[in-house]
């Protein structure tokens, strides 16, 4: 699990997390206010966002994660 919950990303600055697992999963924690981007491309698993939509999401100063990797039988949620 990676908690971002206390990270902070300049407001219209992105910041880039690189995935890869094998028959496992990964947990990523981010704050509500931020846009994520999933890049990462599953093999035989599954990418779940969990969060819940606010109005907030997807303006272009909202701080930017882009999430990209490979998850190969296994899972990546976003909470």
């Amino acid at each position: 699990m990676l908690d971002l919950r206390q990270a902070t990303i300049a407001p219209g600055q992105d910041a880039v997390i690189d995935v890869f697992t094998v028959m496992g999963g990964v947990v990523l924690r981010v704050p509500a206010e931020w846009t994520v981007d999933v890049q990462a491309v599953p093999l035989m698993g599954a990418i779940k966002d969990q969060r819940a939509q606010s109005p907030q999401t997807g303006t272009t100063a909202a701080p930017h994660l882009v999430v990209r990797g490979s998850i190969m039988m296994g899972g990546l949620t976003i909470e």
